[in-house]
């Protein structure tokens, strides 16, 4: 049931395969069945904010099943009932449990962990992935990532078990406005909807972590990639540039800048900027980013390009970005 201590007054709770077992916080957990859905990306709190009010929306546990084994995944917080935990706290814990038998430990995870289980389904491996951990929110949680080989968190069709939408949904009246993509490079065909400038610099390359086949590269040394064509944003009001960012070697400094033209290329508006260590570190590990651009009035075709820039003192830096699944969304 997970390891305690002989004494009467320590705080510690069962891991999550047998608290799953008990049918404990069933209002806070979620079965993930990868033969019938895409990737998952969600938050995860303490068995201790089970009944904490502003933990709607989060899970306690996740039970992962149709692969090779059933795994259930937990945040395990050393925080209140759980207070004395030894092993893996404040981390993400996998185990792995068939039926009602031992269960056992798989991973102990970090913010940026991440765990593997090859060949979990259908020949594709599994990756379980922490995204962060946040201990100062109210409640702390971590944001988890779980999702075949191929199938990060929305990317749709058949090969991930997960339909992809014709029409956008329709956001209920009481709700904030449903943004609707307009357009998603995946890279998984060279650079696509994409072109470099003149091609400095700029490689297509495969990379796995996170669950495609490929990505595209860029160095540190001012490179860009530009979309081919313009889109069409003249029905909404705001426009959402979201990527997936992994970073290799460079320094402190190194960064993106984001950048759209409203006039097919011959000028370009600064959407955003983001840094090493101050928007995304250097940890061999992706991370979901995006920025928000309110749109020029009159605006109604956008391209985009996407450069790496340095200062003055990284000039010679040798660090490197891939960017993959780079999406536009535009928002009423």
């Amino acid at each position: 049931m997970g390891y305690s201590y002989p004494t009467f007054n320590q705080k510690m709770c069962y891991n999550p395969a047998k608290s799953w077992q008990l049918g404990w916080y069933s209002l806070r957990r979620q079965v993930l069945d990868f033969s019938s859905r895409g990737g998952f990306r969600g938050s995860l709190i303490g068995i201790n904010d089970y009944q904490n009010s502003a933990s709607f929306g989060k899970n306690v546990h996740l039970k992962v099943l149709g692969g090779t084994e059933t795994l259930y995944i937990g945040f395990n917080l050393q925080a209140g009932i759980n207070a004395d935990t030894q092993e893996g706290f404040n981390q993400v814990t996998v185990q792995a449990q068939n039926t009602t038998g031992v269960s056992r430990l798989r991973a102990k995870l970090r913010a940026g962990g991440q765990y593997i289980a090859s060949r979990y389904l259908n020949g594709k491996d599994l990756f379980i992935q922490v995204n962060t951990i946040n201990l100062s929110s109210n409640p702390p949680y971590a944001e988890v990532l779980a999702f075949l080989d191929g199938c990060p968190p929305g990317r749709c069709g058949t090969q991930c078990n997960n339909p992809c939408a014709l029409t956008s949904p329709v956001a209920a009246p009481t709700r904030a406005p449903v943004s609707t993509r307009i357009f998603l490079e995946t890279f998984d065909n060279g650079l696509g909807a994409f072109q470099t400038n003149n091609g400095k610099s700029t490689t297509q390359v495969v990379h796995t972590a996170l669950g495609s086949n490929s990505s595209v590269q860029m160095k540190s040394s001012n490179t860009q990639i530009i979309t081919r064509t313009t889109y069409s944003v003249a029905s909404y009001q705001q426009v959402r540039i979201q990527f997936w960012l992994y970073a290799t070697q460079g320094v402190s400094g190194d960064g993106i800048a984001i950048e759209v033209s409203s006039n097919n290329g011959s000028g370009w508006e600064s959407v955003g900027r983001l840094t090493r260590d101050a928007d995304f570190p250097t940890d061999k590990t992706w991370y979901q980013k995006g920025v928000t651009w309110k749109k020029t009035a009159g605006t109604t075709s956008i391209r985009l390009r996407i450069s790496t820039v340095t200062t003055a003192s990284t000039s010679s830096s040798t660090g490197k970005v891939h960017l993959e699944n780079v999406g536009i969304d535009g928002i009423p």
